[in-house]
């Protein structure tokens, strides 16, 4: 479990920080890049365009690997989940929010200093995590709401005590 939580950190670490830059680096280094190489407005429109599906696509792969792999449990590998899709669609929100707030509403610098970038940043990464959070919550609610399969064993964890035995009834 520890060799599989070093590559999840690893492995999510580099593909947030891919994403982050799709986000909020991505236009202003692709225009650098196409002037530099003349290769013209329509290359930095385009880009911009296609930045949003990559990084989405990105965060659900990414965020579909850590509702596999990062829980205890045994079940059927399926690359997107409703819960995936949602974390990413809230991540995607969240970080145009961030976006449109550093851009038009700066005055945190002159309030905070320099240590506002940071304040920034950790808020940027609490809102990441409770995406994380509620879309592992729906995809746990929805394995639940399945009910036992066919062996009588839970969909999401073999532990996990069967609903007719709960401890309130002992």
């Amino acid at each position: 479990m520890r060799a599989i939580a070093v590559a999840l950190t690893m492995a999510l670490t580099s593909v947030g920080l891919a994403a982050f830059a799709l986000v909020m680096v991505g236009p202003s280094a692709v225009q650098h890049a196409a002037d530099a190489i003349a290769l013209g407005p329509v290359f930095g429109w385009t880009w911009n365009v296609a930045r949003w599906p990559m990084a989405f696509a990105l965060i659900v792969t990414a965020v579909g690997c850590i509702y596999h792999f990062a829980p205890d449990t045994t079940h059927e590998w399926v690359w997107i989940t409703p819960g995936s899709v949602a974390a990413a669609t809230i991540w995607l929100a969240v970080s145009l929010g961030f976006k449109w707030y550093v851009l038009y509403f700066a005055a945190y610098q002159k309030t905070y200093g320099a240590i506002g970038g940071v304040m920034i940043a950790l808020l940027w990464f609490y809102f990441t995590s409770l995406a994380l959070l509620l879309g592992a919550q729906l995809d746990a609610t929805i394995d639940e709401s399945r009910g036992p399969s066919s062996d009588g064993k839970p969909f999401t964890n073999e532990q996990t005590i069967p609903h007719e035995t709960s401890m309130l009834t002992t």
